[in-house]
């Protein structure tokens, strides 16, 4: 190492990363990752669901469908099942979603209600780049933009003897969501 060569130039070849925002991002990542590999029932309600999201997931729902973020998880959880349970709630939860997360959410309801990821986000795009603070940066991408609205799950599942990554609508919302998407023409 020459004198003139700082901390980076010597560190930088043994792996060590200096952009602070690549290290939170891949971070972020994991802990999505992480939080994505737990156990989803295909039968899901959608308390049960919104009751092992993380906080900072709350959050970031309450704040897209309009709630306090303040308080309780406990109590925004009642506040979210209430507001997607209700039509005039649902109905504008899906009147703020892009088109292509429009056509993602009908094409899970035309399928069951749940679908294997891998088939999800080779026709809608990865959830890469979304984060963990959804209420400070709320997902941008298809899929992402339904989760943040408390309509899609994401976890393991087991299909055919084996687990599977999958996505899910809960069960308490696909007739309703169902009715709401039936006048739409759709994907």
């Amino acid at each position: 190492m020459a004198r003139s060569d700082g901390p980076e130039e010597f560190l930088e070849p043994l792996g060590f990363i200096w952009d602070i925002d690549a290290v939170m991002m891949y971070i972020e990542e994991r802990w999505r990752k992480e939080q994505e590999s737990k156990p989803i029932n295909l039968k899901t309600k959608l308390s049960a669901a919104l009751n092992k999201c993380p906080a900072p997931w709350i959050n970031g729902i309450c704040q897209q469908l309009g709630l306090p973020t303040r308080g309780r998880k406990k109590d925004k959880v009642t506040k979210i099942v209430q507001v997607l349970h209700s039509e005039d709630g649902l109905r504008s939860a899906l009147e703020q979603l892009p088109r292509s997360s429009m056509e993602a959410l009908a094409f899970i309801v035309r399928e069951g209600g749940w679908v294997k990821y891998g088939r999800l986000s080779r026709r809608w795009g990865s959830e890469e780049g979304d984060g963990w603070w959804w209420a400070d940066h709320p997902p941008t991408s298809t899929i992402g933009q339904l989760r943040t609205r408390g309509l899609v799950f994401v976890g393991r599942a087991g299909l055919e003897g084996r687990m599977y990554k999958v996505a899910v609508v809960p069960v308490d919302l696909r007739e309703p969501l169902g009715k709401l998407l039936q006048g739409e023409e759709l994907g």
